[in-house]
């Protein structure tokens, strides 16, 4: 197996939008995540964030699944565990350590965690942020029920405090940078939405039927057609204010090397299409993400 990215020549940023659907990506206006490739058709390896992710961190990212298996030009697969099985798949990185985190500390990459949902608070038992040397964690306010907390405050999102995030990277060496964003996850709500009366009443009923999600739902319970349409809308919008954000901050790195950039969901959320709703079960909404990736 053969290393095509040599180690120490280039960045990256790995970017997970949050519970973000495909069908949702295909609507929105991304001009600069359609500048690192074409939306991508992907299955998730999970159905719900601690599992993705720790996929995520072995080298798994979701398959691609729409004709074409290069996630670069000539390669199949980004990252390959030096201890996996022998394989004729073309590889960008064949890393040693436990993680490919592991890896790039060991490198002597600069390396820096972000994220805003609760897999990644720094709760006692929280695995995900402890496999980074530094993790920043971008928390609602203690004790505030979610319910209570719309629209989220600007603290809560990793990409609405960009300057926190290039305090905490020393760009002398070349970086590791990961980022959960939240805005995509339910309540769907980032900076880039309006919070309408609608939008209110519409996450109000979403919640109380998430708290019964892998149960039938009452169909007097249901979101209407409309109430559906409101909040997908937001999560389509919550992507175009990712993509307007990852742009900022990609334009303020400026260490000389070139950034392996990666954008993509850690699986979606169904609205009801299947008989449930939110995530952690298997249906097309939930299986499918998009996903971007190239060199810039």
């Amino acid at each position: 197996m053969k290393t095509v990215l040599k180690v120490g020549r280039y960045n990256v940023m790995l970017v997970v939008a949050d519970s973000l659907r495909y069908d949702l990506a295909q609507k929105a206006k991304t001009p600069f995540l359609n500048k690192l490739s074409a939306l991508r058709l992907a299955e998730a390896p999970a159905t719900y964030t601690l599992p993705s992710h720790m996929s995520f961190f072995v080298g798994i990212l979701p398959v691609l699944i729409d004709g074409n298996p290069e996630f670069l030009p000539g390669i199949r697969q980004l990252w390959r565990s030096v201890n996996a099985r022998e394989s004729d798949k073309s590889s960008a990185v064949i890393f040693q350590g436990e993680t490919i985190i592991d890896y790039y500390v060991r490198n002597q990459y600069e390396v820096l965690g972000a994220g805003g949902v609760s897999f990644f608070s720094g709760a006692k038992d929280n695995i995900l942020p402890k496999l980074f040397p530094k993790f920043l964690h971008f928390e609602k306010p203690a004790n505030l029920p979610r319910d209570a907390n719309v629209p989220r405050n600007m603290r809560q999102f990793p990409l609405a405090n960009i300057g926190r995030l290039m305090d905490n990277l020393n760009f002398s060496n070349p970086f590791f940078l990961f980022i959960n964003c939240p805005e995509t996850h339910m309540p769907y709500d980032s900076p880039g939405v309006e919070i309408t009366e609608s939008y209110k009443m519409a996450i109000k009923k979403l919640y109380a039927i998430d708290n019964v999600k892998h149960c039938p739902v009452r169909d007097q319970d249901k979101l209407t057609e409309e109430e559906r349409r409101i909040l997908m809308d937001a999560q389509r919008q919550s992507l175009e204010w990712i993509d307007r954000m990852t742009e900022d901050l990609h334009s303020r790195i400026h260490n000389g090397l070139p950034t392996l950039v990666v954008v993509m969901g850690d699986h979606g959320d169904e609205f009801g299409e299947g008989g449930r709703y939110g995530h952690a079960h298997y249906h097309s909404s939930v299986m499918h993400v998009p996903l971007w990736c190239g060199m810039l």
